[in-house]
């Protein structure tokens, strides 16, 4: 879901005529470079799904949203204990134009970049 929400943002932005042409196929390629070779890819597991009870107690989220935090959450805690991804304390950047999963990721400590704000 988070390649089709990145685009649809990208092809959005175009429509608007806040993106040019150029503008437009240059962000779209250089996230498809980015999903292919740098992106972590992130199984809906057990793990994963152990962040969501209290996700959704503690925050408004809807059922998609609150799997992608969870499974931005269990990446992050990854990272930082190096488990399966390289040397420890790697850093996770967050993703999303959602206000409430905006604010939901910040409150539990990521660091969130909304693509709506990038000029």
């Amino acid at each position: 879901m988070g390649y089709a929400e990145v685009l649809a943002t990208f092809a959005r932005r175009r429509k608007q005529s806040l993106l040019s042409k150029r503008e437009y196929g240059q962000l779209r390629q250089r996230f498809r470079d980015d999903w292919m070779f740098e992106l972590a890819e992130v199984e809906l597991t057990a793990p994963v799904l152990l962040f969501v009870p209290n996700l959704v107690t503690e925050h408004p989220l809807k059922a998609s949203d609150a799997i992608h935090l969870a499974s931005a959450l269990w990446l992050s805690d990854t990272l930082r204990l190096g488990v399966n991804f390289g040397p420890a304390n790697r850093s996770l950047t967050f993703v999303c134009s959602d206000k409430r999963l905006k604010n939901a990721a910040s409150s539990e400590g990521l660091e969130v970049v909304d693509p709506e704000d990038q000029s």
